[in-house]
């Protein structure tokens, strides 16, 4: 089967972020990639991935949202970790990276209604991540 969106990731499968499905979710090959993803757009002080920011944030977050936090930006692993004010105007960049995390989000048995809770931690450690990294 063509995929003509698709993207080869480290395992070497081809998938495809706009149509994501189950099996192109090997944990493997999320966790590489947003471990070499920098935050900030590669601005700050020294490199900081998404991956150091997913570890630094399930360590300050109740039991049960651990599993969320450590998955909250596996989507980046598609859709790259781009600046907050350039994401905003891209709505329908939104749009296809959030249908990609709800269904990071099932495949791992994490609700939702767990990424929305998230929200608030998530930008508090964003804050103390910017202080520190700048």
């Amino acid at each position: 089967m063509t995929r003509p969106n698709a993207i080869r990731v480290l395992s070497g499968h081809l998938v495809d972020p706009f149509d994501l499905k189950y099996d192109d979710i090997p944990k493997i090959d999320f966790i590489h990639s947003i471990c070499l993803l920098n935050r900030f757009t590669g601005h700050s002080k020294y490199p900081y991935s998404v991956g150091q920011h997913s570890y630094i944030l399930s360590n300050h977050v109740p039991n049960k949202l651990k599993k969320a936090a450590i998955i909250h930006d596996f989507s980046e692993a598609l859709f790259n970790d781009i600046a907050s004010p350039v994401k905003a105007r891209f709505h329908e960049y939104r749009k296809y990276e959030e249908t990609a995390q709800k269904i990071i989000f099932d495949y791992f048995c994490v609700p939702w209604s767990d990424m929305e809770e998230l929200h608030d931690y998530d930008k508090r450690i964003f804050m103390d991540e910017r202080n520190i990294l700048f």
